[in-house]
């Protein structure tokens, strides 16, 4: 009976042996656990102590076996040992049984690469399967095997790793046996068995690397193009694009509709996909877009037109009645010139949505709902995090109720405000946006804030007009600091109104910090502006009236004077502090551990 241990080990050191930067010591019936002896690395012809590089551990197994062998099982256990000893060299050697030819096969069994064989394991498994490779019988080739499992012993799978070690990266590179082309992407995972990812740091530090990383061709990585697509009135005058592969082009247009191009054999065909996500205004654009192109069968590059057949076209009608429900709800955005590009439908409700189409109908069909209990109110709709306001009121008959868009200027309603604490300022005539509570500002989306101006305009001659646009502009500054997407249109809002109140009372100070603060958010400080703050302040120390010491703390804030801002907010009595902390200029107030440093 042959002794296949014995066969297997004289294979490898048969196979090693023919390297010239290799030296191998491996026993064959070894007793030692785990490994069977090592093969030590040189740099150089002549194996000098000079020019050894290192000493990779190996474990050899010789199996009786007729056929190919594709994975052979291995004790957890020892996977378990051999990570935790920087990894081992696998080898298995099927030997026929009758002819006694034998075939050797390989494993860089890494650190890095036993988690991924263990972690693909069943975790009650007592044996795992490892995948195998043919080893070569090229001693330049079999150098370079050898050359990758002695990199990967410096991986340590039980260490952590510091992302900001990225911020200092020089280089990265990639071992492997086999040649790798970068000419199409490549994803090198460091849990496969065949390479090992290492990354340089700009002080030097060699540091291997977990996980996966992904190669792209310029080519073949999206990028954003300005070129127009269009199909009948539909226009993209940008898109993304990205490689597939040699012969196919994705084209990822907003709205969740991509267009892939294919030139094969001098035939070009364009298949697409929608699949609706992003904004209300991109997901109706790209099924207006869809539906045209399902129609006329062409769409222009460039001017260019290009006809085909579409390619697994859905014969049920979904998409069509997804579009003229989406058209619907359209034409009631329009109406009440709402913003489409903050709505996201994915957020909004069922139920909100059959309440939209309520209220289509009454405003755009002019149906009036039967409530015989009911009374002239507000009526909100929430819309997921946004809201649409509007008034109730009767209708054509008795019983019969209407809604009514309370900030369109067609809008025939005058609002009047009853002053509890003064009867003879009863009944005044207000504005729509004084009826609004301040937190609505920042969320209901059909205010027509371009129409604010106008609307205080028409009271110019109340006496009060002044003072509420205002609190008006307070509101607004104040909803903008926490309206995220609606910041630019709310500030905005509150500089056209606040120019306004300037023109009318040019010489109130209050005016000047609030439109300091408008710009100061807006990044639009100049220095002639920080120069006007500075004289502020030195007017209101000379003033010394009953909130000048207010206005200079303000102007200290404007300033970014934190200093100043600590010195003068310790002169304040509590409630004082308390009301100012109130004020929209209280947003740019420095943390209160930096103040303690002054």
């Amino acid at each position: 009976m042959a002794d296949v241990e014995l066969l297997a080990v004289s294979k490898i050191t048969d196979l090693v042996a023919r390297c010239p930067h290799l030296a191998a010591q491996i026993a064959s019936n070894d007793k030692t656990p785990f490994t069977d002896g090592h093969i030590d690395v040189y740099e150089g012809l002549g194996r000098s102590k000079a020019d050894w590089r290192g000493r990779v551990d190996v474990q050899v197994k010789g199996r009786r076996n007729k056929g190919l062998l594709a994975s052979f099982p291995v004790a957890r256990t020892d996977l378990v040992a051999f990570q935790s000893n920087a990894g081992v060299l696998y080898f298995v050697v099927a030997i026929h049984p009758k002819t006694l030819k034998r075939t050797a096969y390989y494993a860089v069994l890494s650190p890095f690469g036993i988690q991924g064989v263990l972690a693909n394991a069943d975790p009650d498994q007592k044996t795992v399967s490892v995948p195998l490779t043919t080893l070569t019988t090229d001693p330049a080739k079999l150098e370079a095997v050898v050359a990758l499992a002695l990199n990967t012993r410096r991986q340590n799978a039980s260490m952590g790793f510091d992302p900001a070690l990225f911020d200092e990266i020089a280089s990265l590179t990639v071992h492997s046996v086999s040649d790798l082309s970068f000419d199409v992407p490549v994803t090198l995972d460091s849990s496969r068995l065949d390479v090992a990812l290492e990354m340089t740091t700009t002080g030097g530090m060699q540091v291997p690397l977990g996980g996966r990383l992904e190669i792209l061709p310029a080519e073949y990585a999206q990028k954003r193009a300005a070129f127009q697509i269009r199909c009948g009135d539909i226009a993209y005058d940008e898109c993304l694009v990205r490689r597939l592969d040699s012969s196919r082009v994705a084209v990822a247009l907003a709205g969740g509709l991509t267009i892939i191009f294919k030139a094969e054999a001098g035939l070009q065909t364009s298949s697409f996909t929608l699949t609706l996500a992003g904004n209300f205004a991109d997901e109706l654009k790209a099924l207006e877009f869809f539906s045209a192109v399902k129609t006329t069968r062409s769409i222009e590059l460039d001017g260019r037109e290009s006809t085909y057949d579409m390619e697994d076209e859905d014969e049920d009608d979904s998409l069509e009645r997804q579009l003229r429900f989406m058209r619907r709800l359209q034409e009631l955005f329009t109406l009440l010139d709402v913003d489409t590009t903050l709505i996201n439908l994915e957020d909004v409700s069922d139920s909100q949505l059959r309440e939209l189409i309520n209220v289509s109908r009454s405003l755009i069909d002019g149906e009036e709902p039967t409530n015989k209990t009911g009374e002239i109110s507000r009526f909100v709709v929430p819309i997921a995090e946004w809201h649409l306001m509007f008034l109730l009121v009767p209708g054509s008959t008795e019983g019969r109720w209407r809604l009514v868009d309370p900030f369109d200027s067609a809008a025939p309603h005058v609002y009047r405000y009853d002053d509890e604490d003064d009867p003879s300022r009863a009944g005044v005539p207000v504005t729509v946006y004084d009826t609004v509570e301040d937190e609505y500002f920042a969320t209901v989306l059909n205010l027509r804030l371009s129409a604010m101006v106008n609307a205080y305009e028409a009271l110019i001659d109340q006496p009060t007009t002044l003072h509420l646009a205002n609190l008006r502009v307070i509101a607004l500054i104040s909803a903008a600091d926490g309206a995220g997407s609606r910041k630019g249109v709310l500030l905005a809002a509150a500089q056209h109104l606040n120019d306004w109140l300037i023109a009318q009372e040019r010489d109130l100070d209050r005016h000047h910090l609030n439109r300091y603060q408008i710009l100061w958010r807006t990044g639009s400080l100049t220095s002639d502006d920080l120069a006007a703050i500075r004289e502020m302040k030195r007017q209101q120390a000379r003033v010394g009236d009953s909130q000048s010491l207010e206005f200079e703390i303000a102007c200290a804030l404007l300033l970014d004077d934190a200093g100043e801002v600590a010195h003068l907010e310790k002169q304040l009595e509590p409630e004082r502090l308390a009301m100012m902390e109130a004020w929209p200029i209280w947003y740019l107030h420095p943390p209160r551990s930096s103040l303690a440093e002054f």
